[in-house]
């Protein structure tokens, strides 16, 4: 999908955003995300390993939260701060320097956000900022549930947002538990009805509730979007 149709409340109506692409699976799970914060509208958010900003972004949009994104690399730093320079936001927006896995922050968060590393024990490529990007060498699954442990608030609404890789799903699942978080909301992702699913979204609390599990395929037997795909995106697309 092209990244110059994406809008932010129509704020830069045909503006590339700064750094990387935009792509589905990250615009997807921003909104699903933002959709579920809007309904609990939580005071304070991290958005771990943020990158160049886009799922703060979309959070922002849809709750008067205040959101710290985090970040280790860089370059994405520094398009992650011209992309909330840019929006309507910026006051409600910050940018923290630092390793996940070593920071340790004074306050809590009522909620936390992740769009982690997809890749594992596969080939990767010449291009390091990418890698970083796309492969687990910098954040473990590991090092996200002891941030999300350390930083979370304790009250009956913190909770972890996640997408990943469908496959890993269980694993994630597992390993939340050693940290006593408990999965409260699954939404499988697919291309279309006919395809696997290829990604899950999920939502951990430190309490433990009745699970919620849905399904969404980005595209429908005719190759055009979904009806649900459309209404999650409405509001950041300006193609719908």
């Amino acid at each position: 999908m092209p990244s110059d149709i994406f809008s932010f409340q129509q704020f830069s109506v045909r503006q590339r955003f700064a750094g990387m692409k935009v792509c589905t699976d990250s615009c997807l799970f921003g909104a699903w995300a933002a959709a579920f914060f809007s309904g609990r509208n939580p005071g304070t958010i991290a958005d771990l390993g943020t990158g160049t900003g886009l799922l703060a972004l979309m959070v922002a949009q849809r709750c008067d939260s205040s959101i710290s994104g985090i970040e280790i690399d860089e370059n994405a730093l520094k398009d992650c701060e011209v992309n909330f320079r840019a929006s309507p936001w910026q006051e409600r927006l910050a940018l923290i320097r630092g390793d996940a896995r070593t920071l340790s922050l004074p306050g809590k968060f009522d909620a936390i956000i992740c769009n982690p590393p997809f890749y594992s024990n596969v080939l990767q490529g010449n291009d390091v900022s990418r890698t970083k990007a796309m492969h687990t060498v910098t954040l473990a699954p590991e090092d996200m549930f002891a941030f999300a442990k350390r930083h979370l608030a304790g009250n009956s609404e913190s909770s972890f947002a996640i997408m990943l890789p469908f496959y890993r799903m269980e694993e994630f699942i597992q390993l939340a538990s050693q940290y006593h978080l408990h999965v409260r909301e699954i939404c499988k992702v697919r291309q279309t009805p006919k395809h696997n699913y290829f990604r899950a979204m999920m939502i951990f609390s430190l309490v433990q509730s009745r699970l919620r599990e849905s399904d969404i395929s980005i595209k429908d037997d005719g190759d055009r979007y979904s009806e649900s795909f459309r209404n999650l995106l409405k509001d950041y697309y300006l193609l719908f």
